[in-house]
């Protein structure tokens, strides 16, 4: 079964602005970063530009996602294989990040639209890991009207200076590391399609914890 969180003319139109955003823009993307690999490995520019189309082709996700969230497809997902996809893209895209989950995954199967959750769990990661973090430990709830997400990091802790509130950490454009100010925003957009918050504290002991709260339809 599956349903979009919200109708009406504008999500539709957003839902669509997002595919052509998607197939144009990170197809050329794509494409760019193709012929960078093929450049020989003496070329000093290479790293560089391969890095920068890098940056582009994630920037293009979150625009990406960011347009659809008024029209997110709230399905049954397999939450094991959801975490399982997010450790092989971290390993990949954050070498030294260890994800610890708890044991109790089996059988846990929230109704959410998974490839946004997935995009906000990597934002989250990729924060983590600015931050210094070398590990990321997961505890997860769910029940019939609840799923719950907590992620407790060993980074550096949130940033210092002006009073970091969830609502200022998540605000579009804000960030702390000099990128896009897209993620967390894109993390919380997540929180609230799918009924929703996300909330950023400062652990006692240093680090971060991320708590997200998903509605769940109750069965």
């Amino acid at each position: 079964m599956s349903k979009a969180s919200s109708e009406g003319g504008s999500d539709s139109y957003l839902g669509g602005v997002a595919s052509r955003l998607r197939h144009d823009l990170k197809g050329g993307l794509i494409t760019l970063r193709m012929g960078l690999e093929a450049l020989s490995d003496e070329e000093d520019l290479k790293p560089l530009l391969l890095e920068r189309a890098l940056f582009l082709e994630g920037l293009a996700d979150k625009l990406t996602l960011l347009l659809r969230m008024g029209q997110m497809t709230i399905a049954p997902v397999r939450l094991s294989a959801l975490l399982g996809e997010l450790r092989t893209q971290s390993e990949v895209r954050f070498p030294g990040l260890e994800l610890v989950y708890p044991d109790n995954l089996t059988g846990l199967k929230p109704e959410i639209d998974g490839d946004a959750l997935l995009f906000a769990l990597l934002e989250l990661a990729e924060n983590a890991q600015l931050a210094g973090a070398t590990q990321i430990e997961f505890e997860i709830q769910q029940t019939s009207t609840f799923l719950g997400l907590e992620l407790r990091d060993n980074g550096q802790g949130l940033p210092t200076g002006d009073e970091q509130t969830t609502e200022k950490l998540t605000a579009l454009g804000h960030s702390s590391w000099g990128r896009a100010g897209l993620g967390l925003s894109v993390a919380q957009r997540c929180a609230i399609g799918h009924g929703g918050d996300l909330s950023i504290f400062a652990r006692p002991e240093g680090g971060t914890t991320v708590k997200i709260e998903l509605s769940q339809e109750a069965s």
